[in-house]
């Protein structure tokens, strides 16, 4: 079984009072929604659909690791998927 490949984009959209966060793939079709309701804070909804967001980019990291080593272009790409994870510049 295979994931559905990134990389995802977010797409926010009210419905039914509710924030929702769509994380979309390249075929358009949603493969996670992540809610804010009375217990989570839009910022807090935010942060957790960006760490969705980065789990490609975290896997071809790891996967990159495990076969090459950390070399300057691993680490390069492991920053670049914690600083997508976090809503950061790498």
């Amino acid at each position: 079984m295979t994931a559905t490949p990134g990389p995802w984009t977010l797409r926010k959209a009210p419905y039914w009072g509710h924030n929702m966060i769509y994380l979309d793939p390249p075929t358009g079709r949603a493969v996670a929604v992540v809610l804010s309701d009375a217990n989570r804070s839009p910022a807090e909804t935010e942060a957790n659909a960006n760490l969705f967001l980065a789990a490609p980019a975290m896997l071809a990291a790891l996967k990159a690791a495990l076969r090459d080593g950390l070399t300057d272009s691993v680490y390069a790409q492991a920053r670049a998927a914690i600083a997508m994870a976090t809503a950061a510049q790498p």
